[in-house]
């Protein structure tokens, strides 16, 4: 582990020191001069700007050099001495430095910036874009050609891009869901401004929804296709062009097998953000729940607003209509019909009964027998005495249920295996396919959710592996079982890997 990692960082004592507005007005500054590729600016310099600050009001040139001397023993400026021209004697008595940013320093205000302008809630966006872009990039780096030979400066170019775009996925879709999740927005879709632009808003959820949807099968299918080879091979050329770049090679510098762990991790963290880990879902499963639920409760909360602003609405102008529709009735029948469409009957009888008691759409409700409801008296003497009765645990009909279930799981998992071939089957023409089978096939089927343009999907099975089912487009088979036959399009099942990962 780095050293760094531990040591304490006194670069931003500057942040909570006691003259800390005098100390950040100067480091804003040179760091201001930093970024314009002035690199060493003189103290005099940054005393006619500073000066002008409320902070700096009451202070002297001598303040201003105490105060830099400050900063360079926290290690925030480095100094050379001016060798220019002097111009008088005091100047030339005087030691004077050029003043710079060290590389903490001019990273700690990179971030203050961006503290600056984060405000108290969280930011982040669903671009949907960021996902077609990262699918194009990473097929291209995936199949790069000889790998072997393909030049380390493009490797090298093509990750650095991949990794880009799944940094600014990850953390976009983290602090938008944080967002989405906050108290700000509960109180923004409580107001009633929200109801004018919230159909764009549900729109925009909605359309980043279906975008995730018809990319994520494509993008599972490239990282399930890599191999360990491929990536100790890519990810050891990158890591050596990584080693070209440093200046130095000191001892505290990582070494390539070090570097090509931390690009295969990262490339690892990609795969499970998509596919998941085992059993766990995918953070891009999860990510899509969350914009669902939030679609769904801005939904409530908007009828609910709806509701409250129709509540004290006046009702004159509909009481009004209906005293016209009673007035030009011609006849009392008439009126009556009008009254019942409009209030219903005045006395109703409500009829209790138990639930259907046969799944057979086909049967009769004269066919089945009368219930028996017993009726308790209402006075409460004559109610029946109850007793306290022990909880039932019912352990040994549990375990009969589950043996029952494992033993069906084993024949089903069985009956798989005589019909895949090298892992692998095809609904064809006239294939015969068990009852039980063809139910287990519609079921994956109906988990594929296959939309637009997508042809291949990915599904987690009951038996410990998952299933790569691809759509044949143009192509329809009949398959024969025992009940009958199913017409339905042509697929390919073919196991991808054990759900733990293995």
């Amino acid at each position: 582990m780095n050293p760094e990692m531990f040591r304490k960082i006194t670069e931003t004592s500057y942040l909570t020191a006691q003259n800390a507005g005098r100390y950040r007005s100067i480091m804003r500054y040179c760091y201001l001069q930093h970024e314009r590729m002035n690199h060493y600016v003189k103290a005099q310099e940054i005393y006619e700007v500073v000066s002008r600050y409320s902070v700096f009001q009451d202070n002297s040139f001598d303040d201003l050099l105490r105060d830099l001397d400050n900063l360079r023993e926290w290690g925030n400026l480095s100094v050379r001495q001016d060798t220019g021209r002097v111009h008088s004697i005091e100047e030339f008595k005087k030691k004077r430095f050029q003043y710079s940013c060290t590389p903490y320093t001019v990273e700690i205000e990179r971030m203050v910036q961006r503290l600056e302008n984060i405000g108290d809630s969280f930011g982040g966006s669903l671009e949907k874009t960021r996902f077609e872009r990262l699918y194009d990039r990473l097929i291209a780096f995936v199949n790069s050609p000889q790998v072997q030979t393909y030049p380390e400066e493009e490797l090298y170019q093509d990750w650095e891009e991949i990794l880009d775009l799944f940094n600014k996925i990850w953390q976009n879709a983290t602090d938008y869901t944080a967002s989405l999740e906050g108290e700000s927005i509960k109180d923004l879709t409580e107001t009633e401004s929200f109801l004018i632009y919230k159909d764009t808003f549900v729109s925009y959820l909605k359309n980043f929804i279906i975008s995730l949807q018809n990319i994520q099968p494509k993008l599972q299918k490239v990282l399930y296709e890599t191999e360990n080879n491929w990536e100790i091979i890519c990810f050891e050329r990158i890591a050596k062009h990584e080693q070209k770049q440093k200046l130095s090679n000191n001892e505290g510098q990582e070494g390539l097998a070090t570097e090509r762990d931390k690009l295969i991790d990262q490339y690892h963290s990609l795969q499970r953000w998509f596919l998941g880990k085992g059993k766990e879902k995918s953070e891009a499963a999860i990510l899509e729940e969350i914009t669902n639920e939030a679609i769904r409760r801005i939904t409530k909360m908007v009828q609910r607003l709806s509701d409250r602003s129709h509540q004290f609405r006046s009702r004159k102008q509909d009481y009004l209509r209906i005293a016209e529709w009673f007035h030009e009735a011609e006849t009392l029948e008439e009126a009556k019909e009008i009254y019942s469409k409009l209030f219903g009957l005045d006395h109703t009888q409500h009829y209790y009964g138990v639930a259907d008691k046969t799944e057979n759409i086909m049967d009769d409700v004269w066919d089945d027998k009368p219930e028996v409801i017993g009726l308790k008296g209402t006075n409460r003497q004559t109610s029946r005495n109850t007793r306290t009765r022990g909880v039932q645990t019912k352990s040994e009909d549990k375990q009969n249920e589950r043996q029952l279930y494992l033993k069906q799981m084993k024949l089903s998992k069985e009956l798989l295996e005589k019909l895949f071939v090298e892992d692998r089957f095809e609904l064809k023409e006239g294939t015969r396919v068990p009852i039980e089978a063809r139910k287990i096939f519609l079921g994956w089927l109906s988990k594929a959710q296959f939309k637009k343009e997508t042809s291949i999907a990915i599904v987690q099975t009951d038996f410990g592996y998952q299933i790569s089912i691809e759509r044949i487009p143009g192509h329809h088979v009949k398959i024969e079982s025992e009940d009958g036959s199913l017409q339905l399009p042509a697929f390919r099942f073919v196991k991808v890997g054990k759900i733990d990962g293995k």
